[in-house]
């Protein structure tokens, strides 16, 4: 019961970025604050850029997803997920930022800012119509046996009132046929 991982989300690559904002916005403004070495404007300036720096790091790095042919699992904000394809309901594009919604029957999961978003959707999309299929396939062949054994039952049943089979060769055919 090996699972085939079909795609992986990719995250834009600012996370350097935004952690030197904060380090350098950190090291810098807040000394120069308290010690007023500057204006008091600037320190500010520098503390903003390490606050903005901060969020924008946990926006970004926040999110994982992957999925695979049985389960979506992954991160969102520290907070591990785990979802069998079975219990997903329905999937969404979001509007904010790049993302997908996975709806299942207890609420709805987003994960947001996905550099391969629409990949993702495609994929989680097709696993989705392919369950759907399956689950119909597997239905459509049991009603067509049904309906083939009580045609040959009921064909048993008139070579018996017309007298060409015995009753015990009616009543063998019959355990055959109904699996008795």
């Amino acid at each position: 019961m090996d699972e085939k991982v079909l795609i992986k989300s990719e995250r834009y690559g600012g996370k350097k970025v935004f952690l030197i904002m904060f380090i350098i916005g950190s090291i810098v403004g807040m000394p120069l604050f308290l010690l007023g070495r500057m204006t008091r404007l600037l320190a500010l300036m520098l503390l903003l850029i390490a606050v903005l720096g901060g969020v924008l790091l946990l926006l970004f790095t926040g999110y994982e997803l992957t999925v695979t042919d049985k389960r979506i699992y992954g991160r969102i904000r520290g907070k591990r997920v785990d979802l069998p394809v079975d219990s997903i309901s329905a999937i969404a594009s979001t509007n904010f930022g790049q993302g997908i919604t996975v709806a299942t029957s207890s609420g709805k999961i987003s994960f947001h800012l996905l550099k391969n978003a629409d990949a993702i959707y495609e994929v989680l999309n097709n696993l989705l119509i392919e369950r759907q299929q399956a689950k119909q396939t597997a239905a459509a062949p049991t009603v067509v046996q049904q309906s083939d054994s009580a045609d040959q039952l009921k064909k048993y049943k008139d070579l018996l009132d017309s007298g060409v089979i015995t009753q015990e060769e009616f009543d063998a055919k019959k355990a055959q046929l109904l699996g008795l």
